[in-house]
């Protein structure tokens, strides 16, 4: 009678491990498909009226292969909102925030923003030494000191922003071949300075 109920302890304790055994190997292949779905990913284009929300999506820094990431952000001065009815269930989302996270992203080489409401960027932005086009048009940022680490630069847009004056330093940027400040309040003074910085760069404004 005791051999029959430790041989059944035994079998039941068995399958007790192989149902663990499995859940955990289930669990751990699943986790490597979608990592590696994810680092297959190398660009990455959305807007934040697609993800109803004004937040980039967490796993967009789990695609550690991704070359390009372009979000666009709505227009919240288009008049969507009916003036007779404030609350009237239409929502308008622009771009909060680049996390710290895009540190992730070391591959990336074009990064595209429009539409957000962040007034400076990330300090780990400056890690992305492969950064060569930053399109950051109509955002209210004021301050892009954090860029002028990424001597690669090629393109920069900053079309439509609340900047005024452009980093000492911007020299730094030897790289840059096309700079973008349409629409920007910038006094002929700091246009001259910018030229006079970027010889062999073609500045917009």
């Amino acid at each position: 009678m005791c051999n029959a109920i430790m041989t059944t302890f035994k079998l039941i304790l068995f399958f007790f491990f192989i149902c663990i055994f499995s859940n955990a190997c289930t669990t751990t292949l699943k986790n490597n498909i979608a990592r590696n779905r994810l680092n297959a990913v190398t660009a990455y284009y959305t807007s934040t009226e697609k993800l109803m929300s004004n937040n980039i999506p967490d796993s967009v820094f789990q695609m550690l292969n991704l070359r390009t990431l372009s979000v666009s952000g709505m227009d919240c001065d288009l008049g969507l909102h009916s003036n007779s009815i404030p609350d009237d269930g239409i929502k308008c989302w622009m771009i909060s925030e680049i996390p710290a996270r895009i540190e992730n992203l070391k591959l990336l080489d074009t990064l595209s923003i429009s539409l957000a409401t962040f007034l400076r960027l990330p300090d780990e932005i400056s890690t992305l030494k492969n950064l060569k086009v930053v399109i950051l048009t109509d955002c209210l940022i004021n301050n892009i000191d954090n860029l002028m680490s990424l001597t690669e630069l090629t393109d920069l847009y900053l079309d439509g922003t609340a900047i005024h004056k452009l980093p000492l330093d911007i020299g730094n940027l030897k790289q840059l071949k096309y700079l973008g400040l349409v629409n920007d309040n910038i006094d002929s003074l700091e246009i001259f300075r910018i030229k006079a910085a970027l010889p062999n760069c073609e500045v917009h404004y």
